[in-house]
């Protein structure tokens, strides 16, 4: 019992949590990245994720069967060809930018997403005369939207699946004239004429007559917007009497597959009889006796041109034919996350013979030091001074000059720190050397005398948490040499530059490099959402003409495009994003933008509205004395009532008085014995054993039929099609214009209560039982 209550509180906390409209595209433990296909992230979206992919229950004359629905975008039997957020160049505009790159082709496999409808218990229909009526009203959700199936059929292996979105379904007797209103629009119909051999009609839609149509036929009448036959009921006892059964859709959906038995996909889908140039289609089935069962219907979209999504644009406005998606919903792009950066320059000069590098240390501090010279060799530093990234080899090799730069580091790891400082001066008197940290303030530090051969003194620096000896060579100029990484001896270690948020810059392991030079930036693996491989971006430094210094146009590691002003811009997986301004007569100029944390591309699934088209039958408003039907309160067609008087006696009916068809009462004609045994029927005339009839009253039911306003014998209604009177459902209940009982929240939590009634009844009875 604990167990039942606690996953009824767990179903209803999901429904509360399930985003209804849209749903940031992401994983339970993963983010989309950038450079990373969307089936990565995500297989499919849900009604778990977005309430508008609904799943439900729909009922056919064979059965009842719950379905499940799926937007797919990864598939391990027949592959997908799933969108990625890059960094890239429009092949059309030559635009730069990130974008949601939608890819191109036309085989199956290159579909940039799959609806998938799953049917639990299968969705099944006996196959009569290759017709598949057991679906006819079957009901199910495209997404967020109710769909009807109007014809199916079945030809060998090749199964037609039709349905409609916004379908009126309703009998209209010949020469009868109803309104029909879809949405904003309206449709005055009438059957115009029914050819009872061939089971033929014609219908007039605001006053145009469409061609002669048959079981299964459809004419688009405007703009997605189609009329149909699903049936034509005659009426042997009085063919003025017959009847069709039309459908009215506001979008037809026709879905074609040559072979349910395969897993291969055919391209044959169309919308109000327009063909989906890049739609595919699989319905898998099988077929026990005479009854076929789907158990999957699944649908492809590919586009024959990569498309290339701004952030705050969606998929649907660059589609040629957006009904393709077949639901209102979109695939959007909301551009890359925001996330603090720290940026990392490489500066030239104004003699473009040297280059500055500027960057933010670990602990907030804004360093900028002369990096590489070619001004008279190719070096560290710049023309006068050095920068110095290596140990010596030992505490006696002293290779830090006055004035130089040097660089200290904790640890070459992400979570290292580093300083760089210049020696600035030496007192031997006062036993004290002068530091300055770049980014920071002067030291002093007093260091003591050594008995080491070669050298004078020796000291430590602190700084941050960190412990450097140095010492200080005897002779003039009294050069140092300094334990780079506090590790206690001086013995060739190479520094690394920690920049804040963690990226590692080897500057290499030498303090004498030679051009080309390769400066790389490392982003440790464990840095990325999902623990990877580090990404290493590599930026070559080189020479030119006379000594003027560049970076090539090939970095590494990362993607790059070329814009129009001759920027080289690309953005790593982790979100590095690197700007290198080409230039072929002066030195280029590189801007790394480095996140400090991993940088996402956010996509949306949106879902429209998804309401029910509104729908609504009437009768005409076409004034009654000229219709020529008898209705409202006439006595005869187009007569009485309120109407002038009818004719008697030679309009062969008998009305007026008559003692019988246009005899007796008031004509001069008497009757026959015969002829004084008809009887008006003011309801349906039924035939009977041995030719006598029977006058059943309107809302009588024999059988499956019942008899309508039209003085028809028709079908019975199934839940949820149109009714204005509970005598025409096999419910024989009609609420708010629908057979069947509309489900009100205060019913959902009757049911509920009931259901969770009979659960504890049963817990106690199994209880009693052991």
């Amino acid at each position: 019992m604990k167990k039942t209550i606690l996953a009824s509180f767990v179903l209803v906390l999901v429904a509360a949590i399930v985003s209804a409209g849209s749903f940031e595209f992401k994983g339970s433990t993963d983010k989309m990245s950038i450079n990373e296909e969307m089936g990565n992230v995500l297989e499919a979206v849900t009604s778990v994720h977005l309430g508008d992919v609904k799943s439900g229950t729909t009922n056919t004359k064979e059965g009842t069967t719950k379905y499940v629905q799926y937007i797919r975008f990864r598939d391990t039997t027949t592959a997908l060809n799933t969108s990625v957020v890059q960094f890239t160049k429009t092949s059309d505009t030559d635009e730069v930018g990130d974008f949601l790159l939608i890819n191109s082709g036309t085989a199956v496999t290159d579909a940039f997403f799959e609806w998938h409808i799953s049917f639990d218990e299968g969705l099944k229909s006996k196959t009569t005369d290759a017709r598949l009526d057991g679906l006819q009203d079957a009901k199910i959700s495209i997404l967020n939207e109710e769909y009807t199936f109007i014809d199916s059929s079945l030809d060998n292996h090749k199964v037609k699946l039709t349905l409609a979105k916004g379908a009126i379904i309703d009998l209209l007797r010949q020469e009868e004239k109803k309104i029909y209103t879809i949405g904003d629009k309206t449709y005055e119909i009438e059957v115009t004429n029914i050819e009872t051999a061939t089971k033929k009609a014609k219908f007039k839609v605001n006053g145009k007559e469409t061609q002669q149509l048959q079981k299964g036929d459809m004419e688009v009448i405007e703009t997605d917007v189609s009329i149909g036959i699903s049936d034509v009921i005659l009426n042997s006892n009085d063919p003025q009497g017959s009847a069709v059964k039309l459908f009215l859709g506001a979008s037809v959906l026709e879905l074609i597959d040559e072979n349910y038995e395969d897993d291969a996909f055919t391209r044959d889908v169309n919308l109000n009889k327009v063909k989906l140039d890049n739609a595919f289609i699989k319905i898998s089935a099988s077929l026990v006796g005479d009854v076929l069962k789907i158990s999957n219907i699944k649908y492809r979209l590919t586009v024959p041109r990569t498309l290339y999504i701004k952030a705050g644009e969606g998929v649907k406005r660059y589609l040629s034919q957006p009904q393709a998606l077949l639901a209102d919903w979109d695939i959007r792009y909301a551009g890359l996350e925001n996330v603090a950066l720290t940026r990392i320059k490489l500066l030239p000069s104004t003699t473009d013979d040297e280059y500055r590098l500027e960057f933010t240390a670990p602990e907030d501090k804004l360093i900028n030091i002369p990096f590489i010279s070619n001004k008279n060799s190719f070096k560290f530093g710049d023309s006068t001074k050095d920068l110095i990234v290596v140990e010596g080899t030992s505490a006696t090799d002293f290779n830090i000059d006055r004035y130089d730069y040097f660089v200290l580091t904790t640890a070459n790891t992400k979570n290292g720190k580093t300083y760089v400082l210049t020696y600035d001066s030496l007192n031997n008197e006062t036993n004290t050397i002068i530091f300055t940290e770049v980014g920071g303030s002067q030291r002093s530090i007093t260091y003591s005398n050594s008995s080491n051969g070669g050298t004078m003194g020796e000291g430590t620096l602190s700084i941050g948490a960190m412990s450097a000896r140095f010492y200080i060579e005897e002779a003039l100029p009294n050069r140092l040499a300094f334990d780079l990484n506090g590790d206690s001896d001086v013995a060739s270690d190479q520094m690394d530059i920690i920049v804040k948020g963690g990226g590692v810059l080897d500057v290499g392991a030498t303090n004498a490099p030679a051009a080309p030079y390769d400066l790389t930036l490392t982003t440790d693996g464990t840095q990325f959402e999902e623990s990877t491989t580090a990404e290493t971006l590599t930026f070559t430094i080189q020479t030119s003409q006379a000594t003027r210094i560049g970076i090539s146009n090939t970095l590494g590691g990362v993607t790059t495009v070329t814009s129009s002003e001759n920027h080289v811009i690309g953005i790593s997986n982790y979100g590095i994003k690197v700007d290198l301004t080409s230039s072929t007569d002066k030195a280029d100029t590189l801007l790394v933008d480095y996140p400090l944390s991993q940088v996402f591309a956010k996509v949306v699934i949106d879902a429209g509205t998804g309401a029910k088209v509104t729908t609504s039958v009437a009768q005409s408003t076409e004034t009654q004395c000229s219709n020529g039907k008898q209705d409202v309160d006439e006595t005869g067609i187009d007569c009485g009532g309120s109407c002038s008087a009818c004719p008697t006696c030679t309009d062969n009916l008998k009305n007026q008085g008559e003692a019988g068809i246009d005899c007796g009462g008031p004509c001069p004609k008497i009757c026959s014995a015969e002829e004084e045994q008809v009887q008006e029927c003011s309801g349906c005339l039924q035939t009977l054993e041995k030719g006598k009839k029977s006058c059943l009253p309107f809302g009588t039911t024999v059988g499956t039929l019942y008899c309508d306003k039209a003085g028809l014998l028709v079908p019975l209604k199934k839940n949820g099609e149109s009714c204005s009177q509970a005598y025409e459902c096999k419910s024989e209940r009609c609420e708010e214009g629908k057979c069947g009982r509309t489900m009100t929240f205060s019913l959902l939590l009757m049911n509920g209560a009931i259901i969770l009634l009979v659960l504890i009844i049963l817990y106690y009875v199994f209880a009693l039982l052991k």
